[in-house]
């Protein structure tokens, strides 16, 4: 049996024929509710999807510098020594619109409905996403701790192209258009031949695979420091802006 990738045509097709049991956005944020390896009926099942215009990604690199008293005066140029303890900040800044949108819940206590799946208005997922933003760990169906951005990829975590495409057995045939490319989450991780220590040894990296049905997407962890939305008379869509910084929350 073939496992049949995502790609963004396919996403574009579910948009367009409305069906909320398969991925219909690019982006998501995850409830903590949404557990890997759940078993969950609907692809958007605790999770809110995004609908972006821009995006911005900062990648910060923290690495403390101090300069060298006197050695100007020695050599006729000074020196600065930088202290690389690898660090760095990440944030995720997105804009974009809000609609109307099928939400999927699934509880695991006592509650009925239990599994409710409702169309809200745009009013109604901004109210949502504002009030999921003022809550904390500890509330675990209104904390949003996981971003997912789908990007297209033509190569895999070991510089090859991947499985399926035509450019892995014939790289001099031309390539795959970009609409039609696998879809993998974005990451911070790098591919494995990347991922040596100083001794040049090879460590085995988390470099994601192509997504496809029953895929636990695995996004990036962290909190939202800001969620900014503009009301517009007449309009049936809000504007929204979010921050997004990656971090391990305890």
């Amino acid at each position: 049996m073939t496992t049949s990738l995502w790609n963004s045509e396919y996403i574009t097709t579910q948009i367009r024929e409305g069906d909320s049991a398969e991925p219909m956005h690019f982006a998501f944020l995850n409830l903590r509710a949404r557990e890997t390896g759940s078993a969950d009926t609907n692809f958007e099942t605790n999770r809110v999807g995004l609908k972006i215009e821009s995006l911005g990604i900062a990648t910060t690199r923290t690495l403390p510098s101090y300069p060298v008293p006197g050695i100007g005066s020695v050599t006729g140029e000074s020196q600065t020594v930088g202290l690389d303890l690898g660090m760095a900040t990440k944030n995720i800044n997105i804009a974009g619109i809000i609609t109307e949108q099928t939400i999927t819940k699934k509880f695991a206590q006592d509650v009925s409905p239990k599994n409710p799946t409702v169309t809200m208005t745009a009013y109604e997922i901004a109210q949502l996403i504002h009030s999921y933003v003022d809550s904390s760990r500890f509330q675990k169906h209104q904390n949003m701790d996981e971003l997912i951005l789908l990007m297209p990829s033509r190569v895999d975590k070991k510089y090859q192209y991947h499985d399926g495409l035509p450019e892995r057995t014939n790289p001099s045939g031309g390539l795959t258009s970009v609409e039609n490319l696998p879809l993998i989450p974005f990451t911070w991780k790098v591919r494995d031949q990347d991922n040596t220590t100083i001794l040049d040894i090879a460590l085995t990296s988390n470099f994601p695979s192509p997504i496809h049905e029953g895929t636990d997407i695995k996004g990036t962890q962290g909190f939202i420091r800001s969620f900014s939305t503009q009301i517009q008379a007449g309009q049936p869509y809000i504007t929204f802006t979010l921050d997004f910084e990656v971090a391990f929350v305890i």
